[in-house]
């Protein structure tokens, strides 16, 4: 994960978009602090089915 994003990617959803296409996928382990919030699931996997739904 790394440890900044472009800054016009504000949702969750386009910073895993991001992620994906440039080549660290999706699924990531979350080890430590969620700085950037994909693991809105609390479930140790950043960008998974669950974090993109909209709350």
């Amino acid at each position: 994960m790394p440890w900044t994003f472009p800054k016009k990617l504000n949702t969750v959803a386009e910073r895993c978009d991001w992620l994906e296409k440039n080549g660290y996928g999706t699924g990531l382990k979350v080890s430590g602090r969620d700085r950037h919030g994909p693991d809105r699931t609390k479930d140790g996997i950043a960008c998974g089915r669950g974090d993109l739904r909209k709350r």
